[in-house]
């Protein structure tokens, strides 16, 4: 059996194991919603307002965790599980000279985006980590969203997001970078007391201990720093020895397009068409930096086929 028959056959197997989890959903969700109301109805018999409240909240909390366990948990881990299976796929057919390794939850960002400075945050979320390796660099990929946290007076916790999107970390082999920070952002007040200056040919803000090697090491850098500008909108970069941390604002859902339902067949074309282009792209970020590409290879590259490849390939 060739490899596409293979991954083909996995993927109908976890395709299977939704059904499963689909048809006990559908044997025990009516029960989820009947026991709660069936306690709400008989407690008011036996107790008093407080009392019927009390176990009415009781069992609607117990029919909400048994769903969680029982339904969502596994049809997540399955879930993951075919965005292991797809990834390896992929990168063996298209990347093969690259090393991967894939994580669902939350791994290092919270160390990335601290040692970089880039961002100050109470909450660090992360899922979907890529971190992986090719003979010219390393590099650590995941999907991030970063949150301030404040209480009011009656100690209420209230939420901010500050920024979501996408975490690069890249370590070039044979690169001293120097010391610099790269912000496409800059408030009004930064720009009068802070020592960053403004580089108004390709739209950034910069600080750095060492012009003269920023502008060495890093100006073919800058084409591509300011397409990302242009297309992402909040940019932030930092570099530092032989490492690049960059981080992109985005609304991409890195592996969750489209968002994945216990009602919707793994065997579905339009996920493994978005999955192959979305890694393509940010593939083709990591290599950019790694490889300094001009401004017309940029352009010319991000007319990505990965769609028609994956068409092709699960057409076979």
């Amino acid at each position: 059996m060739d490899v596409t028959k293979q991954i083909r056959k996995t993927i109908v197997e976890l395709d299977n194991e939704r059904k499963e989890i689909k048809n006990k959903s559908k044997r025990v969700l009516p029960w989820l919603i009947t026991i709660p109301a069936l306690v709400l109805l008989v407690s008011t018999f036996f107790t008093n307002p407080m009392g019927v409240i009390f176990s009415t909240v009781i069992a609607i909390a117990a029919s909400g965790i048994f769903y969680s366990t029982s339904i969502q948990a596994p049809f997540k881990k399955l879930h993951q599980e075919l965005r292991a299976v797809l990834l390896d796929e992929f990168m063996k057919e298209h990347h093969p000279d690259t090393s991967f390794s894939y994580y669902p939850d939350k791994q290092s960002s919270r160390e990335v985006i601290q040692n970089s400075g880039l961002i100050r945050a109470d909450i660090y979320n992360e899922e979907d980590v890529v971190i992986g390796h090719t003979d010219q660099a390393s590099f650590y990929l995941s999907e991030i969203k970063l949150q301030n946290e404040t209480r009011s007076r009656n100690n209420n916790r209230r939420k901010t997001t500050i920024f979501k999107g996408l975490l690069f970390r890249i370590k070039i082999k044979n690169k001293h970078f120097p010391d610099a920070q790269i912000e496409s952002q800059h408030g009004f007040l930064q720009q009068i007391f802070s020592s960053f200056k403004e580089n108004e040919e390709f739209g950034f803000w910069y600080d750095t201990n060492n012009f003269d090697g920023f502008d060495k090491q890093l100006k073919p850098l800058f084409p591509f720093i300011k397409y990302l500008i242009e297309r992402q909108g909040d940019v932030r970069i930092r570099t530092f020895k032989d490492e690049i941390v960059l981080m992109i604002e985005s609304d991409m859902k890195f592996l969750d397009e489209p968002n994945p339902s216990l009602n919707d067949s793994f065997l579905n074309k339009e996920y493994y068409e978005t999955i192959g282009k979305q890694l393509n792209s940010l593939l083709f970020i990591i290599e950019s930096f790694v490889n300094d590409l001009s401004t017309q290879e940029i352009e010319d590259r991000l007319e990505l086929k990965a769609i028609e490849v994956v068409k092709e390939k699960m057409n076979r």
